[in-house]
């Protein structure tokens, strides 16, 4: 008789840290699964493989440096799957930048081993997981990842996250009022802000400095809650 079982591919994961001895970890975490697959880890950014050796997942260190790591997604975009980044402390703006960058993942390095193997599951789903959030907190901080800023927009909405007028930004940008509202406008349109209320409430959210909304998710649900945009 043939054998009818259906061979369910596993999600693969290679692990760009700093520290071998959370690489072992992590390794073992991954080898304790059923549906995820250890392709390896390295202690600095490599160049990707060719695209069939490919993880489905990379889970990124970002001791190796915001600019760093930023540089290298830039680099290899077209060949990166999809992508975590998990670190030892988060600000709102450097979550922005990530996700505008295309990573769908966020994690603390002390998250437990759940969240961590929940988050691989979500971003090689297409999912976007944010650190420490609930589902009730999904409309504030829902945002269109098919979507990307230009860099002018960029630097113009991290500047207004950070309190700046139009004015102080024009001024440090070096270009006039005028295009700074354009520039926010387009960036509001694009990740589906209402406006400077609502961005600075993101911000607060996303940096810890206000707590999300509590509902009654259960406790599975606490520990793998992947954002959908």
């Amino acid at each position: 008789m043939r054998d009818l079982t259906v061979q369910t591919k596993k999600i693969t994961v290679t692990l760009l840290d700093t520290s071998p001895a959370v690489a072992a970890g992590v390794e073992q975490w991954i080898e304790g699964t059923g549906d995820l697959e250890w392709i390896g880890a390295s202690n600095h950014l490599p160049r990707p493989p060719a695209s069939a050796d490919e993880p489905d997942v990379y889970l990124i260190d970002k001791a190796f440096g915001v600019k760093e790591v930023l540089d290298w997604l830039g680099a290899h975009r077209l060949q990166i799957r999809a992508a975590a980044v998990w670190g030892g402390s988060w600000i709102g703006v450097e979550v922005l930048r990530f996700l505008n960058a295309g990573v769908r993942g966020i994690l603390h390095r002390s998250d437990s081993r759940d969240r961590v193997l929940g988050c691989i599951r979500a971003v090689a789903n297409g999912d976007l997981w944010v650190h420490d959030c609930a589902h009730s907190v999904s409309p504030l901080l829902g945002m269109e990842l098919g979507t990307t800023l230009t860099d002018r927009e960029l630097q113009v909405l991290v500047r207004v996250q950070e309190g700046y007028s139009n004015g102080e930004i024009a001024h440090e940008l070096g270009i006039a009022v005028r295009t700074v509202k354009a520039h926010l406008k387009h960036a509001f349109e694009k990740k589906r802000i209402r406006g400077r209320t609502e961005l600075s409430v993101r911000h607060a959210l996303l940096g810890g400095l206000m707590e999300p909304p509590t509902d009654s998710s259960t406790e599975e649900g606490k520990n793998t809650c992947p954002l959908r945009p």
